[in-house]
């Protein structure tokens, strides 16, 4: 019965408190023990907007996917049938189950959390992000894959949600790629406090001593003045380290 409510989709409360209820059912789902059969091939069906596709205990997919892109890449259609924030908690638990699935249901997940990654304009392609970047058994090529996807999604043009969320992974993992497109938000006539604060945030933790008079523009703004402070510090200590002081 949850499983049904689950990928129900004529749910008449409002959209939040659905959303609400449904990443409760979702959270009791995956704390079962033994592990409820069904419930990754049922957020993965959720997510593609198309029936439920079974993976069995073998982690094998029951049955083909969805339409792919030129890569491969299942392809996720232009989805009316859940509301973006039902879709962000599919991602969120999928990438916490991700480690409990067997090879070829994680390659299906994977494939699901790219092309998620990839809707630009959604918030939760930041969310898709992060879950991707949580598999343990990521491979050299996962790796680039996320590294191209991180700065894909830290350019103008992304939703804001997703495009904060990629520019903190990026500060996280050392893609200094991404600096360019950082310096240009700060140095930009628009403003947004949190993306402004993340991207000061890592700057400090990618750039070098020439970002630090761009920091300093935002000293007196007392929203990112802690952001600021460590940015500031750990630019300067970055040059001493470098020129050996």
């Amino acid at each position: 019965m949850l499983m049904a409510y689950l990928a129900s989709t004529n749910d008449v409360l409002r959209v939040e408190r659905m959303a609400a209820l449904k990443n409760d059912v979702m959270n009791l789902l995956r704390n079962q023990k033994p592990q409820v059969e069904g419930l990754a091939e049922t957020l993965v069906a959720m997510i593609e907007g198309r029936p439920v596709a079974g993976f069995g205990r073998s982690g094998r997919a029951g049955v083909p996917p969805p339409a792919a892109d030129g890569d491969g890449t299942p392809s996720l259609p232009g989805n009316t049938i859940h509301p973006p924030v039902v879709l962000d908690y599919c991602i969120q638990h999928l990438g916490a189950m991700q480690g409990e699935l067997g090879d070829s249901a994680r390659k299906v997940v994977r494939g699901v959390f790219v092309k998620a990654a990839r809707e630009k304009t959604k918030p939760y392609a930041g969310t898709a992000l992060y879950s991707f970047a949580e598999d343990k058994r990521a491979t050299a090529a996962q790796a680039w894959e996320l590294k191209r996807l991180t700065l894909a999604l830290c350019r103008p043009g992304v939703n804001n949600v997703a495009r904060i969320a990629a520019i903190q992974l990026a500060g996280q993992r050392g893609y200094s790629e991404a600096l360019s497109a950082l310096r240009d938000t700060l140095s930009g006539e628009k403003r947004d406090a949190v993306l402004d604060t993340v991207c000061i945030g890592s700057i400090g933790l990618l750039g070098d001593a020439n970002d630090i008079a761009l920091i300093e523009r935002f000293a007196g703004d007392a929203r990112h003045s802690s952001a600021v402070d460590a940015a500031i510090k750990r630019l300067k200590g970055r040059s001493g380290a470098d020129s050996g002081i």
